[in-house]
Formats: C-alpha cells, sequence, structure tokens
C-alpha cells in the first residue's frame, strides 16, 4: 500500500503563514534567472533611450534651423516685394537728394559720404566706377535706401544685414555692425556675376523663390557666411537680388551643443552634396571657399547613406538611423535648406554610455527586490487580517438577529465593498418591513387627496366664465361641468342627454359637428369661433373641441365678443395708421430699440434715401450707414431710455449713394408683443441749411467787402498825407543836392535821403493797391519786380524770427495779368506763411523759374494747358496742413483760423485769380514740416507793347511863366525853388482864392498854373474850372496824394492838360511842366537836359 503525500493537510493553516510563504518563494524562483534577463534587457533599453534622446536634439536643433531659415525667406519675400514696388518714376527731389548723399571717391566709385553717412540707421550706397547715373537710377537709389534702412532696422534682430545688388552693379546695404564696408569696396568688386545675384536670375530661378547660397568668405568681415537671396523686379522685369547674411560662426556653436560623445561627428550638407557646416570637415570646408563636396570626405557609407535619402521624405525614428557595423548615422530633413543634417555616433562610445547608466540600475534592482520581499509581509500583517476579523465578528452579531449592526468599512478598497454590501443586504431586510407600513399609509392619504382635488375641480368649473361640455362622437350632451345657461337658452340640466340639433341651429348644429368629427380623426384639438344672436344681441364665442378617449369629446366654450370688438377697432386704427405712414413724404421707420434693427420704413424713406423697403427691413441703420456721425444714434438712444420723447433734434444722415443730409429727427419709444420699439420720424432740411448756409456766407463776404472798402478809405487819407510830406523832402533834397556844388559826400548823404524817400513812396503805392478795389485790366506786366516788391512790403510785419530767401532765375518775366491781383495773391500765399511760422520762427523761401509744362503733366497741375509757365514756389518751415483738411484750403470761407485772425477767402481767391489767368496752383504740406505752393502762371511771348527802358529821371531845363498853388508852404517852397533853378519865373501862393486873383489881375501873364487837388477853400477841379473861364489857353496841370475817384478823363473834361501823382522828384516835375507848356498853342519851351 503506497503512502499518500500530502501537499495541503487538512487542517488549515493561518492567512498570514499562507501569504508570506508564497511571497518568498515567487522571489526566490524569480530573482536569479531575472538577473541576467534585467542586464540584457537594461543594455537594450538604455542604448534605445541614448538614440532617443540624441534624435530629440537633433530634431529640435533642425527644426529651429528650419524654422528660422523659414522666417528668413519670409522676411526677403517681404523685402522683395517691397523693392519691386518702389516708385518707378525720377523726382527732382531724389535726385538733389541721391547728390548730396554720394560723393565720388578716389576711385572713381560712388559712395555714401562719409560726412553724413550714419552707419547705426542708415543704408549705405556704393556704385562702381563707369556705372550708368540717369536720374531714375538716381531716384531708384534714393528710394531703395528709405526702404532698406526702414525695413531693415526691424529685421537685424535675427540677421547680420540686409541688402540689394542691382543687376546693373553696385549694392545699397544696411550692416550696423560693418560701417566701413562701403568704403573699403573697390571697383574689381563684381556682384553681377556672383552666387548672389545669379541664384536669382530668371533662368536659375524661374519661380523667384528664395535660395541659400554656399557657405563663403567675407574679406571684410573676416568671416564665413551663408546668405538667403531672392529676385526683385522693376517694371515686371528681373532687375537684381536683395539678401540677409548671417555668419556660419552663430550655427556652428549652436550644433556644437548637440553632441552626447566627444568622439561624435556632425555634418549639414546641402541637396547637392555641398557640405555647409562640419565639425570634422571645417577646415576643408573654408579651404575650399565653401565648395567642399560630399565626394571629397572620402566616406563610401556616408555618400551612400546621403545618396539613398536626400530625396526620400522625412523619416521618423527609428527608421532615420542607418548603421554599418560600427558606426550609428542619425539622419534628420532640413526642408527650407533642402539638405541633410547628419550625426555619425560609434557604436563602441554609445556602448559606454549606456554601461555607465545600468549598473546604477542594477544596485537599485538588487536593493529593490529586497524591499520586495519584506513589504508584502508587513502589509499582510498590518492591513488584511484586522479587516477580515472585524468581518468575521460583524456577521456573527447579524445572524443572532440584531439587524441595527452597521458594517464599519474599513482596510483595503475591497474590503470596504465588502463591508458595504453586507450592510445594505442587511438595511434591505429591515427596509422591507419599514415599507409595508408606510404604503398602507401611503394609500390612506392618496384618497384623500383625490377625494379633496375632486371637490375643488367642481368649485373652480362653477366659477369660471367658461362652459364645459363632454359629449360623444354623435353630438350628446353627456355631462356639463357649468351652471351657465347663456350659451343654450335654457338651465344645464334642460339639455343633457340632448342632442346638438336640439339645441343650436341646423346650420351651427353642423358646423360643431363637423368640428368634432375633425377634432376624433386628426386625434388633436380644433378650435372654432362662431356667432350666435342671443336677446336680439350678436355675441361672438370660441370653441376648443378636444378628443377624450374612447369615444367622447370635451368642449371647452368662451365668450370673446369683447376682444372681437377690440380686434376690429385695431384693424381700423392700423389701416388709418398704415394710410398716414406711407403718405406723409418725410422719413417714417420704426425700429428696434436694441440694435436698431428696420421693422418697418415708408415711401418717404424710400423716396429721401435711394434705399428701397425690402433692402433694409432686418438690416440695422449701422449696418447701411444711415447716421452721419458715429455718436449720433447712442445719444439718441440714451436720451428715449431715460423717458424722454425727442422733438426736432438736427442731425446729419446719409443716402444710398453716401451724399449726406440734414434732418429734423423726431422720436418716441412703443411697445408691441413685448418688443421696445422706436417710431420716428426725420424731416429733410438740406436745401434750406444750404440756402441758411449760402446766406450766412454772402453776408460774410459783404461784410468782408464793407470792411476792405473802409481800409481803402484810411489808407487813401493816409496817403494824401504822407505824399505830401514827402512831396516836401523831395524838393528840398534836390534842391540841397544842386546847392551842394562839388562836395560829394554831401551829395552821396542826399542821395541816401532820395532813395529813402522812394522807397516811402513805393511804400504808399503798395498800400494803395492793397486797399482800392478796381475792375480787372489784364496786360503786359513783369512779375519779378512784383514780387520784390511784396517781399519787401511784407517783411516789415514779418517777425525778426522770420529769413526771406528769394531766388528769382527770371528776370524779365513777363505774363498777361493785374499788378493789383498779382500782389493780392502773393500777400495771401506770404502772410499765411508767416502765420504759420508765429510761434517758433523759420523760413521764407520763394524761388522763380520757368518750365514747360507737356500733355501728361497737365493731369497733376489742376488740368491747365500744355506750353510755357512760370513756376513761383512759395515755401515756408511752419507747422503744416493736416491732410485731413487739405484738400478743403481752397473752398470759400474755410478757415483753421480765429475770427479774429481770417475770414477764409484767401486760398479761395488765389485759387480763382490763378483760374481766371489760365493758370494753376498745388500744394504739399507735412505736420511740423512745413508747406510748399507751387503757382503755374503762363508765359507770354515777347512783344514791343511792354518798354522796360527806363525812364531819364535828369530835371528839364525852361522858360515861361509859372503860378503855383498848394496849401502846404513846404511844396510851394521846394517846387518854387526847383522850377527857378531850371529857369522859370515862378509865382508860389498857398490859397486858392489868392491864386484865383492873381489870373483875374493877369490874365495873360502866366503861361502855366500848377495847382494841387485838395485845398481848404475851393478844391483843383473848381480852380481849373474858373481859371478856364477867365483865360482858357492857360495850361493847368492837377497835383494830387491820393484820390479814388479822380481820373485823367475827368481832368481833361474841365480842360486840365496833365494829373501827377504825389510826391514828385524834379525830374518827373520838369518833364510834367516842360510838356504842358509844348502842348500850348504857340508856345514851345527850352527842351534842353540839364544836369542839375
Amino acid at each position: 500500500m503506497k503512502r499518500e503525500t500530502i501537499l495541503f493537510p487538512k487542517k488549515p493553516h493561518s492567512l498570514l503563514t499562507l501569504i508570506t510563504g508564497s511571497v518568498v518563494i515567487t522571489i526566490s524562483l524569480l530573482l536569479f534567472p531575472g538577473a541576467w534577463f534585467i542586464q540584457k534587457s537594461f543594455e537594450n533599453q538604455l542604448e534605445i533611450e541614448k538614440l532617443k534622446e540624441l534624435n530629440q536634439i537633433n530634431l529640435s536643433w533642425t527644426s529651429d534651423l528650419d524654422r528660422w531659415l523659414a522666417d528668413a525667406k519670409h522676411s526677403i519675400l517681404r523685402f522683395s516685394t517691397l523693392v519691386s514696388n518702389l516708385p518707378e518714376s525720377d523726382t527732382p527731389d531724389n535726385v538733389a537728394l541721391f547728390d548730396s548723399l554720394v560723393a565720388p571717391g578716389a576711385d572713381e566709385s560712388f559712395r555714401s559720404n562719409r560726412a553724413s553717412f550714419s552707419p547705426a540707421s542708415e543704408a549705405g550706397i556704393w556704385i562702381p566706377n563707369g556705372a550708368s547715373l540717369t536720374p531714375g537710377t538716381k531716384s531708384f537709389f534714393v528710394e531703395a535706401k528709405k526702404v532698406t534702412q526702414h525695413f531693415g532696422q526691424g529685421a537685424l534682430s535675427n540677421f547680420e544685414n540686409i541688402w540689394i545688388l542691382p543687376k546693373q552693379g553696385g549694392i545699397i546695404i544696411f550692416w550696423p555692425n560693418e560701417p566701413e564696408f562701403i568704403y573699403e569696396a573697390t571697383n574689381d568688386l563684381d556682384y553681377t556675376a556672383s552666387q548672389w545675384v545669379t541664384l536669382t536670375r530668371p533662368d536659375r530661378n524661374p519661380k523667384g523663390l528664395p535660395q541659400l547660397t554656399k557657405v563663403s568668405y567675407d574679406p571684410a568681415t573676416g568671416a564665413w557666411m551663408v546668405s538667403i537671396v531672392a529676385p526683385y523686379y522693376r517694371q515686371g522685369k528681373w532687375a537684381g537680388a536683395v539678401g540677409h547674411d548671417f555668419p556660419i560662426s552663430k550655427l556652428a556653436r549652436q550644433m556644437k551643443g548637440v553632441k552626447l560623445h566627444h568622439e561624435a561627428a556632425q555634418l549639414l550638407i546641402r541637396h547637392d552634396g555641398t557640405l555647409l557646416l562640419s565639425d570634422q570637415f571645417s577646415e576643408k570646408i573654408e579651404a575650399s571657399n565653401g565648395h567642399f563636396q560630399i565626394e571629397d570626405t572620402h566616406d563610401d557609407a556616408l555618400k551612400k547613406i546621403f545618396d539613398a535619402n536626400i530625396n526620400t521624405s522625412p523619416l521618423t525614428f527609428p527608421d532615420n538611423i542607418v548603421r554599418d557595423g560600427h558606426r550609428i548615422f542619425m539622419l534628420h530633413h532640413i526642408n527650407e535648406a533642402d539638405g541633410l543634417f547628419i550625426t555619425i555616433t560609434p557604436e563602441d562610445a554609445l556602448l559606454t554610455l549606456a554601461k555607465k547608466s545600468y549598473r546604477a540600475i542594477w544596485m537599485l534592482g538588487g536593493l529593490a527586490l529586497f524591499l520586495l520581499t519584506l513589504i508584502p509581509v508587513v502589509v499582510i500583517c498590518r492591513m488584511v487580517l484586522p479587516p477580515v476579523n472585524r468581518l468575521v465578528s460583524g456577521i456573527k452579531k447579524v445572524s443572532r438577529g440584531n439587524l441595527e449592526y452597521r458594517f464599519v468599512q474599513s482596510g483595503s478598497k475591497e474590503f470596504c465593498y465588502i463591508s458595504e454590501a453586507l450592510d445594505k443586504m442587511v438595511q434591505g431586510i429591515l427596509s422591507s418591513k419599514k415599507e409595508d407600513k408606510q404604503k398602507e399609509a401611503s394609500l390612506k392619504k392618496i384618497k384623500n387627496v383625490i377625494d379633496f382635488e375632486r371637490k375643488k375641480l367642481k368649485s373652480i368649473f362653477e366659477a369660471m366664465n367658461d362652459i364645459i361640455l363632454i359629449c360623444d362622437t354623435s353630438g350628446r350632451l353627456i355631462e356639463t361641468a357649468s351652471s351657465k345657461s347663456k350659451f343654450f337658452y335654457r338651465p344645464p340640466d334642460e339639455i343633457i342627454g340632448k342632442h346638438l340639433d336640439d339645441i343650436f341651429t341646423p346650420e351651427k348644429a353642423t358646423f360643431f359637428m363637423d368640428a368634432i368629427t375633425t377634432s376624433v380623426s386628426r386625434k388633436a384639438p380644433v378650435k372654432i369661433d362662431y356667432e350666435l344672436t342671443i336677446d336680439g344681441h350678436p355675441l361672438w364665442f370660441s370653441a376648443s373641441i378636444s378628443p377624450m378617449p374612447p369615444d367622447q369629446v370635451v368642449c371647452v366654450i368662451r365668450d370673446i365678443t369683447n376682444r372681437k370688438k377690440t380686434e376690429e377697432q385695431l384693424r381700423q386704427s392700423e389701416e388709418k395708421f398704415s394710410k398716414i405712414f406711407s403718405m406723409t413724404p418725410s422719413i417714417v421707420t420704426i425700429t428696434r430699440l436694441e440694435d436698431g434693427c428696420f421693422i418697418e420704413a415708408n415711401k418717404g424713406f424710400e423716396d429721401v434715401t435711394g434705399w428701397k423697403r425690402d433692402e433694409v427691413i432686418g438690416r440695422t441703420s449701422t449696418e447701411i450707414g444711415f447716421w452721419g456721425s458715429p455718436t449720433s444714434r447712442p445719444d439718441m438712444v440714451a436720451s428715449l431710455k431715460a423717458g424722454n420723447d425727442l422733438f426736432n433734434k438736427d442731425v446729419s444722415f446719409r443716402r444710398k449713394d453716401g451724399s449726406l443730409r440734414m434732418g429734423l429727427y423726431s422720436a418716441r419709444l412703443i411697445h408691441l408683443s413685448g418688443v421696445v420699439l422706436i417710431l420716428s420720424v426725420v424731416q429733410d432740411i438740406t436745401e434750406i441749411k444750404k440756402m441758411e448756409d449760402d446766406q450766412q456766407k454772402l453776408q460774410n463776404q459783404l461784410f468782408q467787402a464793407q470792411k476792405m472798402e473802409a481800409i481803402g478809405v484810411l489808407a487813401g487819407g493816409i496817403a494824401h498825407d504822407f505824399n505830401n510830406i514827402l512831396s516836401a523832402l523831395f524838393g528840398f533834397t534836390e534842391l540841397a543836392k544842386m546847392e551842394a556844388g562839388d562836395n560829394e559826400l554831401m551829395k552821396k548823404y542826399l542821395d541816401s535821403v532820395s532813395t529813402a524817400g522812394l522807397r516811402a513812396r513805393d511804400l504808399v503805392g503798395h498800400i494803395l493797391t492793397f486797399s482800392r478795389k478796381s475792375d480787372v485790366k489784364r496786360q503786359e506786366i513783369f512779375i519779378d519786380p512784383i514780387i520784390k516788391e511784396t517781399l519787401k512790403f511784407i517783411q516789415a510785419s514779418l517777425p525778426s524770427n522770420i529769413r526771406i530767401h528769394q531766388d528769382l532765375r527770371v528776370k524779365h518775366a513777363r505774363i498777361m495779368g493785374d499788378a493789383i491781383q498779382i500782389h493780392q495773391v502773393l500777400m495771401n500765399l506770404f502772410t499765411n506763411a508767416g502765420h504759420a511760422m508765429k510761434n517758433k520762427g523759420g523760413k521764407l523761401e520763394v524761388v522763380l523759374d520757368m518750365i514747360a509744362i507737356d500733355q501728361t503733366d497737365t493731369r497733376q497741375f489742376n488740368k491747365i494747358k500744355p506750353g510755357l509757365y512760370y513756376c513761383l514756389m512759395i515755401s515756408d518751415t511752419g507747422c503744416g496742413i493736416p491732410q485731413a483738411i487739405i484738400d478743403r484750403i481752397f473752398e470759400p470761407f474755410f478757415t483753421t483760423k480765429n475770427r479774429e485772425e481770417g475770414t477764409g477767402m484767401g486760398l479761395s481767391t488765389v485759387f480763382g485769380i490763378l483760374k481766371e489767368m489760365a493758370g494753376g496752383i498745388s500744394v504739399y504740406s507735412e505736420e511740423g514740416i512745413g508747406t510748399t505752393f507751387k503757382l503755374f502762371i503762363p508765359a507770354h511771348a515777347q512783344s514791343s507793347g511792354l518798354d522796360t527802358t527806363p525812364l531819364e529821371s535828369k530835371p528839364i531845363s525852361g522858360e515861361g511863366n509859372i503860378l503855383i498853388v498848394d496849401d502846404e508852404e513846404p511844396i510851394v517852397q521846394s517846387s518854387q525853388a526847383i522850377l527857378s533853378s531850371l529857369g522859370y519865373s515862378v509865382t508860389g501862393t498857398t490859397s486858392s482864392r489868392e491864386a484865383l486873383e492873381e489870373i483875374e489881375k493877369k490874365p495873360k501873364f502866366y503861361d502855366l498854373v500848377l495847382t494841387d487837388m485838395t485845398m481848404p477853400e475851393m478844391d483843383g477841379l473848381t480852380l481849373a474850372r474858373r481859371i478856364k473861364a477867365i483865360s482858357p489857353e492857360i495850361p493847368i496841370v492837377l497835383c494830387t496824394g491820393f484820390s479814388h475817384v479822380l481820373t485823367k478823363e475827368m481832368c481833361r473834361s474841365v480842360g486840365i492838360c496833365d494829373l501827377i501823382m504825389k510826391p514828385m522828384i524834379a525830374g518827373e516835375l520838369s518833364k510834367a511842366v516842360n510838356s504842358a507848356l509844348n502842348k500850348r498853342p504857340g508856345k514851345e519851351t527850352h527842351d534842353a537836359r540839364s544836369d542839375h
């Protein structure tokens, strides 16, 4: 008999003994075999982790390089677009600016002028000797310089520099770190055949894409560079290259940071096999001037791997790893450089790194195995056994009938689930007993509630004005829930069990039956309205009929007579409102308060605004651009929300065509269907406003004319008295010069007095010209003397901190015009320039030149006709004119000055005068820099009608008896002395009455009478008439300082032979006397020139 082996004895062991033994046996079986397996796994895993780490580092570096290159290409494309869009035409300003910025050097090549060149903020220019410098080329270099330095200041945080290489030669470059670059360039430097230009040629780069150059050495900086280049175009044709440079050293430093082992090698190879970067072959790359190819490495494995992967799609880990038996090649595509980044790591070096890591891991693993043996035993003792003992104790108590016992949830999650399940089981037993008792109590409560609700529902039905009926589908009344009888002509208890035919007329009964049939067939409520005549009054009712299974219907009937009356009144009101709404010519709209959405618009809205009703319904007033001001609607809404109705508020609104109109706005809030709306009326008052504005402008114009007339009267009075003073001054000065003899110094002083007097006379003439108003008489005049005279006149009124520079490049500039109008134009422009510079001072520059305007240029100058024009340029360095108003400065009454400073008619007058002369005007202004006006005045051809020979100013001697009459004693004395010195016999008096008495006494004695116009006793015209009445043959010459109405025709009508203006110098006086005496019949004076 065999002996039975018992592995598990019938006597049970404790739970602690079983679990502890199992853990010890399992760990022992796994410890030694697992050690070898873990070692091998660690070696393979660590090698993979190192490769992943290297892959991540390389991927990060290549991604940064791709992103950086993409930014560089995007930057250079934007710069290429800016250069290609530069203006094509040349301008005189740009040509002049080029000549000031660029100067030839010792080698005759052109460079930026070192004295004014600031490399930190400006782009430099270098142009080789022999390059063609047309005005267009100069203008392009100036514009290209501006855009290069502006673009470079924002882009050089990522790049070394930015440059432009025109295909004709030369360079524009912004390189703050190399200020000497353009000065070290020599004439033998030819960029046109370099890779920087050839890579952008259409035959090499037909799509015009950015290109990455080979590595090149820059002798100016002593650094190896790589460039991003792109073409630019002029008039749609390739014109050259633009580009960024960046040093290779920066990329090399970044590339060194991605090594895991010092024996590893790194290569950045372009798609054509050119090595751009390599720590292993850096010297050979530099020695080959950037042309070092992958074949030159003599590494066949590297060449084979490169050729196999350069044209493939980007590889991911671990497909980007290639092994040749002793080296590991890791490949990454550089998309933007169209090349590969390759890391070569010896396998032994990678294994050495892995072994360093897994030794430490092995030691930690042994310690972990020991802890795994110890910890389960401790956990079992501390956490498993106590919860099990508590569960066993609780089960025993429940089994003895203690249903109130609760299992405490403690220990692990499984023990908590067991405790919870046992607790629910005990509670379920306890709850089932309690539920039986509660159900009995609930049924009793439900019965009481049903009885109560039944009574309440009956009370509600009896209190309602509605009748509730229950009928069967054949129309027989089964029950009513109301005691009302007005719908049926009799009490309800008399109609229960009756058919509808017995209650209503046949027509109404049929109507009801149709509704009942429809409700039953559709299984849905049906509503009907019907009319009954009760006690002679027509009443309206509404019935709602609903099916009630299985074969009955419920009818709810309500009196709607008042509602019907209200609806009819509302309909009539709406019809009346609709007629008024549509017929009024004003704009009437209904819009939502919340967002301004149009709900309704009348025909007046369509007629005034041009919008059709269907075009705006559902759209907001802001969306269609109705309001002239963006604040108009918010202000109106705020006022309406505050409870204020609006009445005749001034608003501006726009028509569909964009034209601005003025209106009176009235509005109030209304409520329809719970929505707050705005009912608004707008009356178009644009034409009324325009009439009011025109009237105001006419009033302003009248006021200005009256003011100018008053100024003219005042100026005339001043001129009269001042000319009398000047007449005495000229006279006594001439006399003093006659008495000076050979005293040249005295004559020189007296000539200065005469010169000052002439300037004073010219000043008075300018005042009179400015103030008087007369008809325009265009004739041949020279404009350059008027410019000089006006500048002298205006200089006295300008502040001392304003400098005047005049450059009149044309002499005897002949035009057809009115001197007064030309003077007025100049005074307006000079005054405006002075006002613009009154605070800070500045420079007023006046340049006169002749230009030819062809058919192309006329579009730039207000469409004036082609031909020769005098261009008068008036420039100031004042505050400038804002661009927002520069198009309005020639409008009448438009001004930015205060009322005390201007009326707004100055520039309007200038524009009108030039337009009448068939000329034009242009303006250019920049705020804070200044303003330039250019006047284009047609040049007049040479003719004999305008004499440029100066008048002879020497006195003329003669013979004869002359009577001089003037109320100013100094004038009589000086004139008497001058004429006496010329050989005349002169009698002088200050009284016109004494002069008349002298003629009465000696009517045949005097050969000539010289009289003033304005005298206290008798004016010159009256005296002339009375002298002519006594002695008709006596010639009379009339003198005056100023007169608004006196003309030579008026003088001739009373017998006066000549009219001369004060002040008179000796030559003018003697000439007038000589001419008058020669006109006397039978008389001739001695007409010899005198040197007095």
